[in-house]
């Protein structure tokens, strides 16, 4: 590929304060390098907001999203089995916007374009501009991630996600009560699971290829799938070396890190905290947690206070060098996952030894005892993050980390990966 290049999303990238804007920044930081910033575009769905004109490597350009009618309608029609798009779809597609965007690739005759998910793919669905390579970040299955969320409902009746997703509280209130009612939202995402799952696989043979970040679910639609161009791909966490040592000293600090607003997270976070935490205080008195993210709601502030002092809430950290160089771990305590976990990620990077789930390190090359400690019961992380305060094995776990981390997803190792992949030269 040369020449040019759009990349387009419902998402700016910075400041990469989530998982997607995370990889989103690492494709455009590598096309950028390639081809150079002034050749690459990068399109956002969305309204504009002061904060996020700090950054902008490149051109961007911004479309207007939906108005509240199209949404609206594409939802119902979504809903009642009219159209065959998904909930997710429907709620970020316009004709507007189809049009635009379609005035925008013949201004610019990029040779290719990155397409956010099926939600900006869908715009792209029939197109075929000659000459134009057309590269779908399908990021995770959706439909398996629905599926799972199903089985944690089921499981667990408290259990409230939102089968909409982020674009929810773009909806009328009394439509967003109404998906948030359990049987219904169950019966929604049985529904989104069974759509996604169709236009998952349509999208193969649609696009020129089809990019997964998890390799596992790479594999899966593979095998649904055979022959399709699907491709594993790893996210460009971090352009240089880690800039701090590790300097872990034996205090029992605990890292919590991600954002809240994803659904299965926050509920992981709150189960955690309603079940593990008392078992951790009782095996570890001076232990502390710090949930570093955004997003906590009333529930996870309520929950936090209950632990006093022990119980941090941060937020949003922009640079997490001191407190990742100097927490015992990282506690992934997911109860299902889509995708691949880019805390895990930071956490190698950084050298940081974790205790996950089985779901927080799927797709990822780790050995439990070697990279990380597994525990699938959240009442009993306590055990595993004892055995990281001792400092001695504290450290061991976080050279093999750090090696890790530069085996598999250094900058020069992912671009290297890039250049086959997506192929840019200037």
């Amino acid at each position: 590929m040369t020449g040019t290049a759009l990349i387009i999303s419902n998402k700016y990238p910075f400041p990469s304060d989530d998982g997607k804007k995370t990889v989103l920044a690492g494709f455009l930081a590598y096309l950028c390098d390639r081809l150079g910033r002034e050749n690459v575009t990068y399109v956002v769905i969305g309204r504009q907001s002061a904060t996020e004109l700090r950054e902008q490597l490149c051109r961007t350009c911004w479309i207007d999203p939906p108005g509240r009618a199209a949404q609206v309608w594409h939802l119902a029609q979504s809903v009642a089995g009219i159209d065959d798009r998904s909930m997710q779809e429907a709620l970020t597609y316009s004709h507007r916007v189809r049009r635009e965007l379609e005035d925008l690739v013949r201004t610019l005759n990029p040779g290719v374009v990155v397409l956010d998910t099926l939600r900006v793919g869908q715009y792209f669905w029939s197109s075929r501009a000659p000459g134009l390579r057309r590269i779908l970040y399908m990021d995770d299955l959706f439909s398996l991630r629905f599926r799972r969320m199903v089985g944690m409902s089921e499981d667990d009746r408290e259990v409230r996600f939102n089968p909409a997703g982020t674009f929810s509280s773009s909806l009328p209130r009394i439509a967003q009560a109404v998906i948030r009612f359990g049987p219904l939202q169950r019966l929604l995402f049985r529904m989104e699971s069974a759509k996604m799952d169709r236009r998952e696989f349509d999208s193969v043979s649609r696009f020129d290829q089809c990019l997964l970040i998890n390799p596992n679910e790479a594999q899966l639609l593979r095998e649904q799938c055979p022959g399709g161009p699907i491709f594993p791909v790893k996210p460009v966490l971090f352009t240089e070396p880690c800039p701090v040592p590790r300097r872990f000293d034996g205090t029992p600090l605990f890292l919590l890190f991600g954002s809240l607003r994803h659904p299965v997270y926050r509920a992981s976070v709150v189960r955690f905290l309603q079940r593990g935490m008392d078992g951790v205080l009782h095996r570890i008195p001076g232990a502390k947690i710090c949930i570093v993210g955004g997003g906590a709601d009333s529930e996870i502030q309520a929950l936090g206070r209950r632990f006093g002092s022990q119980v941090e809430i941060r937020g949003f950290v922009e640079n997490l060098d001191a407190a990742f160089s100097t927490a015992c771990a990282l506690l992934v305590p997911l109860l299902a996952a889509g995708g691949l976990k880019l805390k895990i990620l930071t956490a190698l990077y950084y050298g940081l030894p974790i205790v996950s789930t089985d779901a927080g390190v799927d797709g990822i090359p780790l050995e439990d005892g070697r990279h990380f400690l597994r525990e699938n019961a959240l009442e009993h992380f306590a055990g595993p993050m004892a055995r990281l305060c001792d400092v001695s094995y504290n450290q061991g776990m976080s050279r093999n980390a750090s090696l890790l981390f530069r085996e598999h997803y250094s900058k020069e190792r992912i671009y290297a990966d890039y250049d086959e992949l997506i192929g840019a030269r200037k």
